[in-house]
């Protein structure tokens, strides 16, 4: 009998829990260039020191699909060098990418240029201001 409780109290708080953490939310994307130059400094983001060991975006295995999150709460936030899975609905097709979140933003993902073309299919000429996409964070990390 203990033996069931126990089952019941773990699969009433752990696979909530589990599915709260892999829960597509839907936020804000904008871009900033500075993501796009291989010779930027991961000094100069807040995961500085949790992202040491690649000195430049360019060294991250990810780039130039990198981003600042919002979930990245600050210097060395345990987001950061988190995986995330981006997607963005246009003309009834669904495009997806993966980005590493190697900075914090004010709102939803500040990305590269190059990653928010990929994911929309516009280009930097005809990126609306308020692009909405799907965001969740998968498990692999830096």
């Amino acid at each position: 009998m203990k033996f069931a409780q126990s089952i019941a109290l773990l699969t009433a708080f752990v696979v909530p829990a589990l599915s709260a953490a892999t829960a597509i939310v839907n936020v804000p994307l904008t871009y900033d260039t500075r993501y796009d130059d291989p010779s930027g400094r991961i000094s100069s983001t807040v995961c500085s020191e949790k992202l040491a060991q690649y000195p430049t975006f360019g060294s991250l295995p990810s780039f130039p699909y990198i981003a600042g999150a919002s979930y990245v709460e600050g210097f060395n936030s345990t987001q950061c060098g988190t995986c995330w899975s981006l997607t963005y609905l246009k003309d009834g097709k669904v495009n997806g990418i993966y980005v590493t979140a190697i900075n914090s933003a004010p709102n939803g993902f500040t990305s590269s240029l190059t990653a928010e073309t990929t994911l929309t299919g516009f280009n930097r000429n005809n990126i609306p201001r308020d692009v909405i996409i799907g965001a969740e964070q998968v498990f692999e990390d830096y």
